[in-house]
């Protein structure tokens, strides 16, 4: 998206090319939406794409929901599935990395890492299943970081999928890292 402030990305597929999603503005929710699978979720043949979603520069990003009901399915990416760089109160809540939307079918993973995050200010990451990736997260940079409620490498009925590393950290300042679970290495 470009320019269309205040806007919501809901119930799309994406699939065989990249990034996905660019988003060049501010006030973006993006709720419901499959990268790299097809329409169920769960299909990854063929559908592959380079980044998930590409951000820089943008301020109050929501990526999930504080519910679940609309989480997004991210799957088979050659580099980041989320890469955002420079930004203010990001929200990445009940989405999952690595994991269909029943919760217990692997599906395909992202080369390099699950989230690369950096240059931010209020950034929440809360109820998100990841696995699958070399990182799970890597981030820096961050300030004023929460970060709870995870599961790192396991699916939310605890089926596993692996990271490599499950969080790779830079400099965090004031930051809290609780309550998530996170799988051994496969």
């Amino acid at each position: 998206s470009g320019g269309a402030t205040n806007s919501t990305i809901k119930f799309l597929a994406f699939a065989n090319f990249g990034p996905a999603l660019r988003i060049n503005t501010d006030s973006i929710t993006v709720l419901g939406n499959y990268f790299g699978t097809d329409l169920t979720g769960i299909d990854t043949t063929g559908n592959q794409v380079y980044s998930s979603i590409y951000s820089i520069n943008n301020d109050y990003l929501f990526i999930g929901d504080s519910t679940g009901l609309t989480r997004n399915i991210f799957a088979n990416a050659n580099d980041a599935h989320v890469y955002i760089s420079n930004g203010t109160n990001i929200y990445i809540d009940h989405n999952n990395f690595g994991f269909a939307l029943d919760n217990t079918t692997t599906i395909g993973h992202a080369t390099l890492t699950n989230l690369q995050l950096g240059g931010i200010t209020n950034l929440y990451i809360r109820d998100n299943a990841v696995g699958g990736s070399n990182y799970g997260l890597f981030i820096g940079n961050i300030t004023n970081f929460v970060m709870s409620h995870n599961f790192i490498g396991l699916s939310r009925t605890n089926v596993p999928n692996p990271n490599s590393i499950g969080l790779f950290s830079g400099q965090l300042t004031n930051a809290i890292i609780g309550d998530s679970v996170n799988a051994a290495l496969g």
